[in-house]
């Protein structure tokens, strides 16, 4: 029996070239083209950081600010005396502080006479305030109320190397609490809003150049057809569905052998044969007798 394959033919028609399974690749676009322009990446990157750093600065700026030794109204050195006038239209605020360099001496060295003759005496202070100046260190060691307009004498008497100074309550603590408000606001808003505002900018950056490049390749490409994946080699139509080998003659993988000659009956499936199925024709003797 002759078997012929059909494996060379399917083998030849594998290996025939076929074009790629996506066509051209898209146009080239340089990326100088796109917009906006890179420049934008480079500032939103260095927004980041110098945010922090101006925060950062700001923040100790306006700490030493607030913490500043303030002004004074009336300034005194071991027993001498200073005057100074208290204005209801400026002074609004009540409150004066005493301040004693160096820092811890006591408030009760120093006394207050009024335009009246009243001696308004100082207290303790509720809360702490020392400053390193140029001239020393400084400490707010009482405080006071002053109500009545007018001048006001302060006499203190303590060694000479010790020093007094008097400071309107209003400026100082609206500084120091303005001072501290801002140095904290500065420390924590300035960085937020640029960490935030650079991300941002760096991510509409970004987009809109992918959406420019998209333009451009769309733009530059030839319209027309696509030519889309390999269908790969056609299907044998002898081969059964599912069958992955190579196409061979029928009786090869265990189907049905070569068809006999046109017009012959199939071959004997089983069964008794009768005369019509002998090889020869019907036996020309008849059946036989036994």
């Amino acid at each position: 029996m002759r078997v012929i394959t059909g494996g060379a033919c399917d083998t030849h028609r594998m290996a025939a070239p076929h074009p790629g399974p996506y066509g051209p690749p898209p146009p080239h676009v340089d990326p100088g083209e796109l917009r906006p322009s890179r420049a934008w990446l480079w500032v939103g990157g260095a927004l980041i950081p110098l945010s922090l750093i101006a925060g950062a600065v700001l923040f100790v700026v306006m700490l030493v600010q607030a913490v500043a030794l303030p002004e004074f109204a009336a300034r005194t050195q071991g027993s001498q005396s200073a005057t100074f006038t208290v204005d209801d239209q400026e002074h609004t605020e009540q409150g004066w502080l005493l301040y004693g360099s160096p820092a811890g001496v006591d408030h009760t060295a120093c006394a207050l006479t009024g335009p009246g003759g009243e001696r308004p005496a100082f207290n303790y202070p509720t809360f702490n305030h020392e400053v390193e100046g140029s001239d020393g260190s400084w400490a707010m060691i009482g405080m006071t109320r002053l109500s009545d307009p007018g001048e006001y004498t302060l006499t203190c008497r303590a060694p000479e190397n010790v020093r007094f100074g008097l400071a309107y309550g209003g400026d100082t603590t609206g500084t120091l609490m303005t001072g501290l408000l801002g140095a904290l606001g500065s420390l924590l808003l300035l960085p937020f809003l640029g960490v935030v505002g650079g991300v941002l900018l760096i991510i509409v950056t970004v987009v809109r150049r992918g959406r420019h490049r998209q333009q451009l390749i769309n733009e530059r490409t030839p319209h027309g057809p696509r030519q889309g994946p390999y269908p790969g080699p056609p299907q044998d139509p002898r081969r059964p569905q599912g069958f992955q080998g190579p196409a061979g003659p029928q009786g090869f993988g265990g189907h049905q052998g070569p068809p006999g000659p046109q017009g012959a009956p199939p071959p004997h499936q089983g069964g008794a044969r009768g005369p019509q199925d002998h090889p020869h024709g019907p036996d020309p003797s008849g059946p036989q007798q036994h």
